[in-house]
């Protein structure tokens, strides 16, 4: 019960999310709202392994406030952190406990004013990409695995010199159809220019125009928000 208590100190109150629909005068009880869904897990303790560096979070602090989207409903969070590992939307209750929330009841949710949603990329067991952009039938979005750099033993002192550690892997998938259609994508000059491909001269003529970079993602927004006006 005190993990329930705690946990309500993090949710604000329900909220509707499709904008036609007309608002709720009254806010939904939170308690009663996750007793009648799936959106809670029970309060988990969790370990740290002292002995490597780096995180399996996407986030280096916790700090972080976040906006779940599910069930045509928004729910406010605080305290609020993605386990990349595991594949878990964590609230921190405590220094040592985490309560773990149902990645598969979610439709979407904002971090940090960063919009995530579930997308399903071949090869990745990543359940939510970051939406870089995305207009009309133009997407792009950013997807985030770690894995872990296991250190090197020295010969002569018998010894690991390092602790292993947590990297975090990034790769682009965009598409100029849907989400079913996305491809992987580096930021490199020929690849993004291939991807516009009839379009590539006016986006080679847009980038010079503006000292804009193939190699920087809020460039590659910039360009790909200008292919969009491209009639």
């Amino acid at each position: 019960m005190k993990n329930i208590l705690i946990f309500v100190l993090y949710l604000i109150p329900v909220i509707p999310v499709l904008a036609q629909e007309k608002p709720e005068t009254n806010a939904i009880d939170v308690n009663s709202y996750l007793a009648n869904s799936s959106l809670g897990q029970t309060p988990t303790i969790q370990s740290f392994n002292k002995n490597i560096d780096g995180t399996f979070y996407l986030f280096e602090d916790w700090d972080n406030y976040a906006i779940l989207y599910t069930n045509r409903k928004a729910v406010k969070l605080r305290s609020f952190n993605y386990n990349l590992k595991k594949e878990l939307l964590e609230i921190r209750l405590s220094k040592d406990s985490v309560f773990s929330i149902n990645s598969s009841t979610i439709d979407s949710l904002s971090i940090n004013n960063r919009l995530f949603k579930p997308i399903k990329i071949p090869g990745s067991k990543a359940v939510f990409s970051e939406i870089i952009f995305e207009q009309g039938d133009v997407i792009l979005v950013k997807n985030y695995q770690t894995k872990i750099k296991e250190a090197e033993l020295n010969l002569i002192t018998g010894r690991y010199d390092f602790p292993d550690k947590i990297e975090k892997e990034l790769n682009y998938y965009s598409s100029l159809g849907n989400y079913g259609n996305l491809k992987q994508i580096n930021l490199r000059k020929r690849e993004i220019l291939n991807f516009f491909d009839s379009k590539s001269d006016f986006i080679r003529h847009f980038v010079k125009k503006n000292d804009l970079s193939y190699k920087k993602e809020l460039d590659i927004k910039k360009i790909f928000q200008y292919y969009t006006t491209i009639k």
